[in-house]
């Protein structure tokens, strides 16, 4: 029996209202198991990247470039970045304080806000951005070019040259940018606030240590920790599984900065919730007030 003359048989046997349902779910089960089976080869990808990370032989001037390119040419993006959302977040607040004459909040608010949530993630998506698309583009690059192939052809493992400094750069960097644009941001607020809003500086600061804590700063910070595994893991493992040719690189770079993007929103998420949990715990034990 030919194609056309199985789907005519099929077309028959099945009508249409029943057909495109489960056409429908079938493609939906289809798409989910797929995107388990990459989750699942991403996870065996950062297995394999821990593993040689602890062993030897180390390239330090390797990680030490990749440092450079992470966090020293991303500084000034993180510096402007930090700026401008402090400054919106102090114009925007400000404006919603005031028709409840709760200005005083304002620094609080706008300190706590920068420090827990918007800090970490903004510096994140920025590395996804800037330094996540470009390592997926240089290694899909490298790989379709086969040059992978030749390193490890000359005994070098290549996730140990290639993946494990980038790790390493991504993790480290990714918290000092944190540290670095929480610090703007919340220079940026200050001084929007000042100019702007007319807010004086000790008027803006007087209820900030009311309102955070030393908590709110370790739970922006370690987020940066796990924003820099993700970025890693995911732009390395599609760079480095890239095949194909140019179009498949450009391909793969615009599914990197996809999956990177709502990986980070969903994981940052997750961490608020746990995070919430755990503090909820310690004042329950009264550890915390």
């Amino acid at each position: 029996m030919s194609e056309a003359a199985g789907q005519q048989a099929q077309e028959t046997r099945f009508p249409a209202f029943v057909r495109g349902p489960a056409e429908a779910v079938g493609s939906l089960i289809m798409s989910v198991g797929g995107g388990l089976t990459e989750f699942g080869r991403l996870c065996l990808f950062l297995r394999e990247t821990v593993v040689r990370l602890v062993r030897p032989p180390y390239y330090p001037d390797v990680i030490m470039y990749q440092m450079y390119q992470v966090g020293v040419k991303s500084l000034i993006i993180a510096v402007l970045a930090g700026s401008f959302v402090g400054g919106i977040f102090a114009i925007q607040i400000n404006d919603q304080l005031l028709d409840f004459g709760a200005q005083a909040f304002l620094g609080g608010i706008a300190v706590s806000v920068t420090v827990r949530e918007v800090g970490p993630i903004m510096i994140a998506l920025l590395i996804a951005g800037r330094i996540g698309a470009f390592t997926a583009a240089e290694l899909g690059t490298m790989n379709v070019t086969e040059q992978i192939d030749a390193i490890r052809c000359l005994g070098t493992d290549p996730i140990k040259y290639l993946v494990v400094p980038r790790f390493l750069a991504c993790i480290v960097m990714s918290f000092v940018l944190t540290v670095v644009g929480i610090v703007i941001g919340i220079f940026g607020s200050v001084l929007v606030a000042w100019a702007i809003a007319d807010v004086h500086p000790l008027f803006f600061s007087g209820r900030i240590l009311d309102m955070v804590t030393a908590f709110d700063f370790i739970n922006g910070l370690w987020k940066s920790f796990f924003f820099g595994i993700l970025i890693a893991t995911v732009c390395c493992f599609y760079g480095f599984n890239t095949r194909g040719g140019a179009e498949d690189v450009g391909r793969n770079v615009n599914t990197t900065v996809v999956v990177t993007g709502i990986s980070l929103l969903a994981t940052d998420y997750f961490l608020a919730v746990l995070s919430q949990w755990f503090m909820q715990t310690l004042i329950a034990f009264g550890l915390m007030n």
